[in-house]
């Protein structure tokens, strides 16, 4: 949806405010959870033997203000991109793996989904208001 609907727009309509927040603002955050997230799935699951070799992409830090919506989106799919590559190649024991708070990796990952179809649907009703 974000690269099909969101990316080919002007960056002025995706900046425009929508009832306190933009398109922009939203993707934006969906981003930076994002980095956040495959951080913290890295740091989480550094204990667990791969199951393949393959290295995630790297996440280079170097994000800025100034970066555009598009760039956003782009810094989005390489995070996420480095969150399935982590995912697919942890153990079955990693996803039983139990958290402080009880919950283990399934859960977290069902609640990282939620969030982002929130976030979607959020985008799409702005592109249609």
């Amino acid at each position: 949806e974000l690269n099909l609907r969101v990316r080919p727009l002007p960056e002025a309509r995706l900046s425009a405010d929508h009832g306190g927040e933009s398109i922009r603002q939203v993707v934006s955050a969906m981003r930076d959870h994002e980095l956040t997230f495959s951080q913290w799935l890295k740091e989480r699951t550094a204990d667990f033997p791969r199951t393949s070799d393959e290295a995630p992409p790297p996440i280079t830090g170097l994000e800025t203000e100034a970066d555009s919506t598009a760039m956003l989106i782009s810094q989005f799919g390489t995070a996420r991109g480095t969150t399935l590559s982590t995912l697919k190649a942890l153990p079955p024991e990693a996803w039983r793996a139990q958290r402080s708070d009880g919950t283990d990796l399934e859960d977290v990952v069902r609640d990282l989904v939620a969030r982002d179809k929130d976030a979607i649907e959020r985008i799409l009703s702005m592109l249609t208001s």
